[in-house]
């Protein structure tokens, strides 16, 4: 199965995992024209819809941390790319956003209040109410 799954790891980084089988790594190199040298499996990173960087990976199946930028929509493909260039897409990512770099705004947060909660629970199940002892 092909797949390439993406995950913000913090603003300033993502975490990647793929898997391409080498059926479609050799169904991809008889696409590309003949003469451009031996393609190289690469990760093709976009940021906001632009492409931002390429970076030569070694392994059809792995995971590692790509650099990135906070509150930027982010996908990757893994593809092959040829010496002239051109890169033929192989799988391409979901679509992530990494978070801002700055404490939320929101304060508005409602915390529960766990000793009530505890109480409310033992109404509907009272055999499983006792607290254990320390």
């Amino acid at each position: 199965m092909d797949r390439v799954i993406l995950q913000p790891k913090d603003p300033w980084s993502l975490h990647v995992y793929w898997e391409v089988t080498a059926e479609t790594i050799a169904r991809g190199m008889e696409l590309l024209p003949a003469g451009g040298g031996d393609p190289q499996l690469t990760h093709r990173l976009f940021e906001d819809g632009a492409v931002w960087f390429d970076i030569p990976v070694k392994n059809p199946v792995s995971h590692g941390f790509l650099q990135a930028k906070p509150g930027r929509a982010w996908w990757v493909e893994v593809g092959l790319k040829s010496n002239s260039g051109k890169f033929l897409s192989l799988a391409r990512s979901n679509t992530v956003k990494t978070p801002p770099a700055r404490s939320s705004q929101k304060t508005d947060s409602q915390w529960g209040d766990l000793p009530a909660l505890w109480e409310r629970w033992k109404e509907f199940s009272p055999e499983s109410a006792a607290l254990p002892s320390s």
